[in-house]
């Protein structure tokens, strides 16, 4: 793999910190004016390396910070100064995107667009709760909270200090707390004749094999049977679930854009932990999203749920009673929407529906491009990749996926040079846009623009690769993912306020025009994910094979063979030069042993230069006795 995360990370702390903390203090906003996603979006680029990315790239204790951390958060001050700044500027956030009474909000803001060009969105519609923000507060929180304790471990901290980190904390978590509950009521389930419109869709994604209709929808409800009995127990917050009553019906599961309309309230009473306290909110807001799961905030939402049981999350120990029981409200809805989605991704003996691209939603926006089915075939990919990680599957279904991806690559011109005109441009700009329906009868002058299919590939490939087990699959797909990283790379911004950070799409398609050269947080946070995800890949032990361990067996046995008969034939009387290097032979040879399974091909290197070390002795101890062996 060519991409050097640390140096890639570095690069963007750099640019992050120049263009946020330009003037002493941190500043919100980019490419868009500042908005609850926007802003944790520019916190998170710094806080989730420094706390995902293990001792790598650590932040909060300044003694510690390596020179060229320090050297990329030089506008950020001292290093015992950069913890207190980054974190005054989380209570900031916090206090931005909270009402008058404290309570959090999730508003779309300024990353929402009308439908129609010229149009201008009232205040109120720009004041929707979106699934993106409350998925991305979940990281945020995340990261602030487990970088507060690790900061509070270094000592570091003035008296006068740790009441206000204590209010942080305390802000951090009551956000964390209130966007998991804005994730559980907006999980939906949505129920169809296999006859209409969306279950027509439905039955041509999964006829793969050529059954007729009947036996297909018989066996897509086998399938699905165990999806079905789970999805009645996922009572809380859930609205839909009563259209599962007629057995009949196809169905679909997963996140809306937003609290659905009649998601039931959220009961939090419980235990509060009084060292981690929550703040029990009795006013949720009332839902306006259609009880619809949409696949893109589906897969945003599971992401930012992921984190909530991350090791990360599990080692720092920094959720409460309340949010514990959150966890596994979210994390069986995030089980139940993988296994659903996967279902539908593998179905098919002779192909699976998930190769017959691209994927068709059963609901499609007015004016929705064609061309961005590939986003809908990327989105379910993603899902079925997280799949596989649970199931622990073998390389043989990962190939099948790194196919699709590496097809997609080339569809979306990512891995390929574009000409002018070409539809798959709009993949990129401008992309997937998301009507925020509220009813199935009519369509949302509201809009959440999605532009980022070349990171997303980029991801999918990552985590696709940290899976692979066979050598021959994890070269394939790092190879891949080096071809998406040259066209990531190239579309950074190299002039202007926003540079060296992202997002200039014309520097790779010539044939876009030059737009604003602000950063867009939304893009540059989806390019530190791939780096982090990278620094995992390089932190997973190396694949090795049989034939390679057997070839380091044999090549120990020979060594440690040879090293006992120079010491059988009484090598160490030949005075203390040899001596000290038959010593050095079986330190070797040791070491060599201790890694024969977990690194076959470091051994093996080891074990040549002690067969030539062991050779250069017998034939110094032959000629001493004027022998010649054959």
């Amino acid at each position: 793999m060519d991409i050097q995360p640390r140096k890639e990370i570095l690069n963007l702390w750099r640019a992050a910190t120049q263009y946020s903390f330009a003037d002493g203090q941190w500043n919100f906003g980019g490419r868009a004016e500042p908005n609850s996603t926007g802003d944790a979006e520019q916190l998170v680029c710094l806080l989730y390396p420094a706390t995902a990315a293990g001792e790598h790239l650590r932040l909060e204790t300044p003694d510690v910070m390596a020179k060229d951390v320090v050297a990329a958060l030089e506008a950020m001050g001292e290093p015992f100064e950069t913890p207190e700044r980054l974190l005054n500027a989380v209570s900031d956030f916090m206090a931005r995107y909270s009402d008058e009474d404290g309570v959090p909000f999730f508003h779309g803001g300024s990353y929402l667009q009308a439908a129609e060009e010229g149009d201008k969105l009232t205040d109120e519609q720009l004041r929707v709760d979106i699934v993106d923000s409350m998925s991305m507060s979940v990281t945020l929180c995340l990261s602030a909270l487990t970088f507060i304790k690790e900061y509070r471990g270094s000592g570091r901290i003035r008296a006068s200090l740790r009441q206000k980190i204590g209010l942080i904390e305390l802000a951090a978590s009551r956000r964390l707390t209130a966007a998991m509950v804005g994730l559980l009521r907006s999980f939906t389930v949505n129920a169809f004749a296999p006859g209409s419109p969306a279950g027509q869709v439905l039955l041509r994604l999964v006829s793969q094999d050529g059954l007729d209709e009947e036996e297909l929808i018989e066996r897509l409800h086998e399938s699905l049977a165990q999806v079905r009995v789970n999805l009645k127990s996922a009572e809380i917050g859930t609205a839909g679930l009563e259209s599962l009553e007629n057995e009949n019906h196809l169905f679909e599961c997963g996140w809306s854009w937003g609290i659905v309309a009649g998601a039931a309230a959220v009961e939090l009473d419980g235990t509060v932990d009084p060292e981690k306290p929550d703040r029990t909110e009795k006013s949720q807001p009332d839902g306006r999203a259609i009880a619809r799961p949409n696949l893109y905030f589906t897969l945003t939402a599971m992401e930012g749920i992921a984190d909530l049981f991350s090791p990360t999350t599990t080692v720092s120990d920094v959720l409460s009673n309340i949010q514990q029981t959150l966890v596994q409200s979210l994390r069986q809805r995030y089980e139940l929407a993988r296994q659903y989605w996967a279902t539908l991704a593998a179905f098919g003996r002779t192909r699976s529906a998930l190769a017959d691209i691209p994927w068709q939603p059963t609901y499609r926006s007015q004016g929705e491009l064609p061309v961005n089915d590939h986003y809908y075939t990327l989105q379910v990919a993603g899902l079925m990749i997280e799949s596989l990680a649970a199931r622990n599957s073998g390389d043989p279904e990962m190939d099948r996926i790194a196919d699709v991806l590496a097809e997609l690559a080339i569809r979306s011109r990512v891995t390929r040079r574009t000409g002018p005109g070409e539809a798959a441009l709009a993949m990129h700009v401008p992309g997937l846009r998301i009507r925020l329906t509220e009813t199935a009868n009519e369509e949302s002058p509201v809009v959440w623009p999605v532009a980022d299919f070349s990171t997303s590939l980029l991801k999918r490939a990552l985590r696709l690769a940290s899976l692979a087990d066979g050598a021959k699959l994890r070269k394939r797909l790092l190879d891949l993912v080096d071809e998406i990283w040259e066209h990531v790379a190239g579309r950074v911004i190299v002039d202007g306020p926003g540079v060296g950070l992202w997002d200039d799409p014309s520097r790779t398609f010539r044939s876009l025009k030059s737009g604003d050269l602000e950063p867009s947080w939304y893009y540059t946070e989806r390019v530190m994910e791939c780096l982090t995800m990278a620094v995992s890949v390089i932190d997973r032990p190396p694949v090795v094979s049989g034939r390679s361990i057997d070839d380091a067996y044999a090549l120990y046995g020979e060594a440690d063979h040879l090293y006992h008969q120079q010491l059988l034939n009484g090598a160490l009387n030949g005075g203390s030069a040899v001596r000290r290097e038959l010593e050095a032979v079986g330190i070797r040879i040791r070491q060599a042993r201790a890694m024969v399974e977990s690194r076959p091909g470091t051994a093996q290197a080891l074990l040549f230069n002690v067969l030539k070390r062991l050779a250069e002795l017998e034939l110094s101890r032959d000629s001493q006795h004027g022998t010649v062996r054959s």
